[in-house]
């Protein structure tokens, strides 16, 4: 004796549930969202992060921002792919395993040695963490 009462169901109209997948302005070409910078305020009291934080805050994006496996979560394709090579670089010279990440003055002195751009404000906490004088 089993309960095989026929399953109703609903009769409302059907309305899709926003926040789907992102399109342009035609509805049908998909458009990368706009990286946010980055919090420097936050970033200029943390002393060392992972090295996929390092090289998005070396390209002036919010890693919060950010999927580091997923292009799509970039402005664009070159810039994932300059991503990935600095994050590559990062992990070659101070190592993949570290738990405790790779520390910002460490960084910035690598970054420099290797005429690596960065954005001034990158520079500003590193300068505080090891007694250089910041630059304004």
């Amino acid at each position: 004796m089993s309960n095989d009462k026929p399953l109703r169901v609903s009769k409302a109209p059907f309305k899709p549930v926003s926040g789907g997948a992102r399109s342009g302005p035609d509805g049908d070409q998909p458009t990368r969202p706009t990286a946010k910078p980055p919090r420097w305020a936050y970033w200029q009291r943390i002393k060392s992060a992972a090295p996929w934080k390092l090289a998005a805050l070396s390209l002036g994006i919010e890693p919060a921002s950010i999927d580091a496996d997923d292009a799509a979560t970039f402005p664009a394709a070159a810039t994932f792919g300059r991503f990935n090579l600095i994050t590559e670089a990062i992990k070659r010279r101070f190592g993949a395993a570290d738990r405790h990440g790779v520390s910002l003055a460490e960084f910035v002195a690598w970054a420099d040695s290797i005429s690596l751009a960065l954005p001034p404000e990158l520079r500003a906490p590193a300068a505080a963490t090891d007694g250089r004088p910041r630059d304004r």
